[in-house]
């Protein structure tokens, strides 16, 4: 539980600081677009890295999972190659 929480905790807490500085000052819609680009473009991206970064190389490669959407996604490509 601990875990999850790690990991799920900094994300909604860049969310809710979003949240509360729409509330606490009177930003405005372009502020907010401003906001949104600095926490989709700059924020999240930095914090998955730092957490695939900080994780060791065995757990982030499940082979299984990668043989499974890798085929997934080369049987969906030549379905479609096939029917055009």
């Amino acid at each position: 539980m601990a875990a999850i929480l790690d990991l799920a905790l900094p994300f909604f807490g860049l969310v809710a600081l979003g949240v509360a500085a729409a509330r606490i000052w009177s930003v405005g819609e372009a502020g907010l677009q401003w906001l949104n680009i600095f926490l989709i473009w700059f924020a999240l991206p930095a914090l998955i890295f730092l957490v695939v970064a900080a994780a060791p190389f065995e757990q982030l490669i499940d082979w299984p999972y990668v043989t499974a959407t890798t085929s997934a996604t080369v049987v969906a490509f030549l379905a479609v190659f096939l029917v055009s």
